[in-house]
């Protein structure tokens, strides 16, 4: 998931940093996304639009699975304990209670531990 998303996500990179470095007057002329895109193909070749692949997922792939594996954790924990805990709410109202705690813990586990590495 995180090499597909990341097939998406670093062509938008390098074309929006490329247009936030332009001047006033060169963003006027050529700024469009598409003008930035062909100028990097025919300086750099495809592989222009995918530069920084390889770090991004070096970012990527630990938050990914650090978020996977906490997500996980959480809510097997607090499954066990769903019938003794959360008597008095509706059996999909602790679903929903489980799955916000479990994402939120896991969103903050995967930004602790590779902030570090995001820089």
């Amino acid at each position: 998931a995180a090499v597909s998303s990341q097939m998406i996500v670093v062509p938008m990179d390098v074309i929006s940093q490329k247009q936030m470095v332009m001047d006033d007057s060169t963003y006027k002329h050529r700024g469009s996304a598409l003008h930035v895109v062909k100028s990097v193909v025919a300086n750099d070749g495809w592989s222009g639009i995918y530069r920084g692949f390889g770090l991004s997922l070096f970012t990527s792939l630990p938050a990914g699975s650090i978020w996977w594996a906490t997500y996980a954790g959480c809510k097997d924990q607090m499954n066990a304990v769903q019938n003794t805990t959360f008597d008095s709410i509706p059996a999909l109202g602790q679903q929903g209670i489980i799955q916000v705690s479990s994402a939120f813990s896991a969103a903050l586990a995967a930004s602790i531990l590779t902030q570090p590495l995001d820089t």
